[in-house]
């Protein structure tokens, strides 16, 4: 059931973040799965931030994680896959 266990050259295109201090889910999760797309030549980009709960969703109000949905818009705007109409800060 581990995700990194079924990368394959076909997976999508991942963008990744996590939290340092993340008890239930450990960081080192996301590290397997970027290594194991890397290995397979899919686009990864990964942010670890130092801190904050699991589940933090949008991150609203944990300085840090708040700052993912920019980062992920500036990745897809990179990649040519975000919506032309959404702004990118």
């Amino acid at each position: 059931m581990s995700a990194d266990l079924n990368v394959t050259s076909t997976t999508p295109p991942a963008f990744l973040w996590h939290t340092a201090d993340d008890e239930p889910v450990p960081v080192e999760n996301t590290f397997a799965y970027a290594r194991a797309l890397v290995r397979n030549n899919v686009p990864v980009e990964v942010h670890v931030f130092p801190h904050g709960a699991h589940g933090l969703g949008l991150g609203e109000g944990e300085a840090g994680p708040d700052e993912w949905t920019v980062l992920c818009g500036k990745w897809l705007n990179r990649h040519g896959w975000a919506h032309p109409g959404l702004p990118i800060s």
